[in-house]
């Protein structure tokens, strides 16, 4: 068997955990409908047991679990250690009355959604909308059924910084294979109800069992016994909201070794190849039910049934975030400024990835894939665009790179004389800078500095060569309307 698809201790393999979602689906007994809407006792309920503090944190100290999302969670645990990535969890199974004080405490303005008090938004309906972002109405939360968690924060900031992102890349790579999958993403595939919430993640075999339960037992009368239940049946929260999941199926990675010893990877659910290995060129890792895929022609998108949604045409691409990705539209290096573009989840152009960001507190960031100019191996891009103006454009190919800055409202003077004062490896280099061409000795490389300048003496461009029998760069400083733009190649 792949050893892709091993699991050790508890939880047995994706093939296996495939023979137990058939043999519960097909075995599948009628389940209490107090169960289904939160109305159950933990503590007593023998398909429960209680977490322990070491997997647990904040609110889910002394919580618990089904007993199977427990064993599944824990060695989804012990395999993320392997890759220096730590997974707690932060929220378990939660009854109808707890999660009937977290509602009436945001219906009756003691918490606030969004920094507004609800009790100011005068339409009932209105309000539960807006509570239902990111709060359940009780009887209506996965959480009652003891087979979904949250993992690490339930802060979205959490996952927008560096230990954040690593966890939820993980995540999308490898909690399949545990049986657990993102039940609330970006809504670009047309998702109706809670917004995207990157820290849920629910073990499928038995959650999926459990909402078909519901859907055909529980009602629209059934949802009662808090304050503003009334607009449920307005709002018709079962179908918009308790059936507005993303994932009705797992969907791993896995690998097939080549003759050539080379290996291709695909996807495939407990029932179906979605992607073949031998389909594409190559392929990245599913991000909001898109996932990046490079053919002859250039790179395009696929969904989770395997089919080609956007045509594979690009030189270069994001994975999607937030309902967008970024594209390389194939202009020029020199046009890097405005070839990469937005898109949305159908491929429609949503504008410059460089736009100006003035008032936006962080800058906007992106690492799209592609490839070199034979086409044989990855490039890499990174993109930044900050609202003080500056930007930056990176490729590194296989055997060359390029980084272009622009620095807006400056000079090249001071962008030399700050980078000259910083660690950066052409410090010592630019030290030398007095204005004035030159020719130098540095280490092993010869240096030579050419200035260009205006009418008026002032710096229309420097050119910084460095060269050595190992290879050479070239740092070029040059005035810009509005700023100057450096660029080093090497």
């Amino acid at each position: 068997m792949n050893n892709l698809f091993q699991c050790t201790r508890k939880l047995p393999s994706f093939i296996l955990l495939l023979s137990f979602v058939l043999s519960t689906e097909v075995i599948s007994q009628t389940t209490d409908k107090n169960f289904l809407i939160g109305k159950t006792d933990y503590t007593t309920d023998p398909r429960f047991v209680k977490l322990r503090d070491e997997h647990t944190t904040g609110s889910a100290k002394g919580g618990y679990l089904l007993k199977e999302v427990y064993e599944a969670f824990i060695v989804m645990a012990d395999s993320a250690k392997k890759s220096k990535i730590t997974l707690k969890i932060a929220a378990s199974a939660r009854a109808f009355d707890a999660q009937k004080v977290i509602w009436e405490n945001k219906w009756n303005g003691k918490t606030l959604v969004g920094g507004t008090n609800m009790t100011t938004v005068s339409d009932p309906a209105t309000r539960a909308t807006l509570i239902l972002r990111s709060s359940s109405m009780p009887g209506t939360s996965r959480y009652h059924w003891g087979t979904d968690i949250a993992i690490n924060s339930m802060d979205e900031t959490y996952f927008k910084k560096q230990e954040g992102i690593s966890v939820y890349k993980w995540l999308n790579e490898e909690a399949a294979r545990h049986g657990f999958c993102q039940p609330y993403t970006s809504k670009i595939n047309g998702r109706t109800g809670y917004e995207e919430a990157k820290w849920q993640w629910s073990f499928l075999p038995k959650a999926r069992l459990f909402l078909n339960e519901y859907v055909n037992q529980v009602t629209l009368q059934d949802i009662n016994g808090f304050a503003g239940s009334d607009v449920a049946n307005k709002i018709n929260i079962i179908d918009q909201y308790v059936r507005g999941v993303e994932c009705t199926d797992l969907i791993a990675k896995f690998e097939v070794l080549k003759q050539d010893g080379t290996r291709k990877k695909g996807y495939k659910s407990p029932t179906t190849v979605i992607i073949s290995p031998y389909r594409y060129v190559e392929m990245l890792d599913f991000s909001e039910g898109r996932i990046a895929v490079k053919s002859e022609s250039g790179w395009g998108f696929a969904d989770t049934k395997g089919q080609e949604i956007i045509a594979c045409q690009y030189p270069a691409i994001s994975s999607f975030e937030n309902g967008r990705a970024v594209v390389d539209k194939g202009g020029a290096m020199e046009d890097w400024r405005t070839t990469f573009r937005y898109i949305d989840a159908k491929g429609n152009d949503m504008g410059s990835f460089f736009v100006n960001l003035k008032g936006k507190k962080e800058c906007a960031k992106a690492e799209l894939v592609g490839s070199t100019e034979s086409g044989e191996r990855y490039a890499m891009f990174s993109l930044s665009n900050c609202p003080n103006g500056t930007m930056s454009y990176e490729y590194q190919g296989w055997e060359w790179g390029n980084t272009i800055n622009f620095y807006p409202s400056t000079t090249i003077k001071t962008v030399i004389t700050t980078m000259a004062n910083s660690t950066g490896e052409y410090a010592s280099v630019l030290k030398k800078f007095k204005g004035e061409p030159v020719i130098f000795q540095e280490g092993d490389s010869k240096v030579e500095i050419a200035v260009m300048k205006n009418k008026d003496s002032s710096y229309q461009s420097v050119n910084v060569t460095i060269a050595s029998e190992f290879g050479g760069t070239t740092l070029i400083f040059s005035l810009e309307k509005g700023g100057v733009l450096f660029r080093s190649n090497h």
